[in-house]
This record gives C-alpha cells, structure tokens and sequence, in this order.
C-alpha cells in the first residue's frame, strides 16, 4: 500500500463560465428546437437545419467538458502523480529523484502563462495544469523543466513540502 502524502482535485467552479456556456447552449437549444420542430426559421437569415444542428454541438461539447474536467494532483512516498482529465487519460508520475527542486509559490495565470488550463511556454520547458487561482506547487526538474500544479490549499501544501523535503 502506497503512502499518500498529499492529495487534491479540482473541478470548474466560476460560475461566470458556466453561466456563459450554459446561456449560449440554451439559446442554441431553443435555435434548433423553433426551427427543426416548429418550423419557424431561426433569425433573420436561418442557417440550414444541418448547420444549425452541427453549430450546436459546440457550445453542447463545452458544457460536456466542463462538466468532465477536473485536475488532480498527489504527493505519494513515488513522486508526484498529476492528472488533468479528460485530457490525460492516466496520472502522470514526476518521480522523486527527478526533481530539483519543489515550492508553492504565488503566480500570475495571465501574464505568466497566458491563461488557465494547459499551458505551455518555452517549447514546453515551462507547463502549467491549472484550473483557477493563482497558488501553485513548483516544479523544477533536473533537467531544466518546471511543472506548475495549481493548487486552491497552498498553506496545506506548504506544510506538507516542508515534511517531505526534511525526509527526502
């Protein structure tokens, strides 16, 4: 059995996305309902019943993805084990003696990485997996990568690093 020392998971949570995506659903809805079952032409200028249909399916697929992604991340006795769903389909393992060095730190998602979700800088020397906030455990590796985990329990974490870094 397999020591954790350290587990979290995050969901969406801002409901201003969600409010956004679910408005645009909805009107698609009642778009493709008033003109596919009713028959009235959705607008002024009514796209085709096939377009309409295949336009829907976007702001559809958002909600779906919302509602599915979550990012987690763990501290076991292995390394660390991330994994941002549905994008990555198992855990990814950082290894303990891959690791340089490990903190959590403050960031800005905007102007250091472009954003929240997956991103990458530097030709992918620089990752971030976060879905909001703006603490992180740091990651640098032997080899010159840094991974940032976002994290919404950064006192936690913080005492947990410090446990651990006194083991290791």
């Amino acid at each position: 059995m397999q020591i954790i020392y350290y587990n979290e998971i995050q969901k969406v949570t801002n409901r201003w996305i969600w409010l956004l995506v679910a408005t645009i659903s909805i009107i698609f809805i009642y778009g493709i309902t008033d003109q596919l079952i009713f028959q009235h032409p959705f607008g002024k200028n009514p796209a085709p019943d096939w377009v309409l249909l295949l336009l829907g399916l976007i702001p559809f697929s958002l909600l779906m993805l919302l509602y599915f992604l979550d990012f987690s991340f763990q501290l076991n006795e292995e390394g660390v084990n991330y994994q941002f769903y549905p994008f990555h389909l198992s855990p990814r393992l950082i290894k303990w003696e891959d690791i340089a060095g490990i903190y959590v730190r403050k960031y800005k998602a905007v102007k250091e990485y472009g954003g929240w979700g997956i991103r990458t800088l530097s030709f992918k020397k620089n990752i971030a997996y976060n879905i909001s906030g703006n603490y992180g455990l740091q990651i640098e590796l032997k080899n010159g990568k840094k991974i940032l985990l976002g994290t919404q329990n950064p006192e936690d974490l913080e005492k947990i690093i410090s446990q651990i870094t006194h083991i290791k």
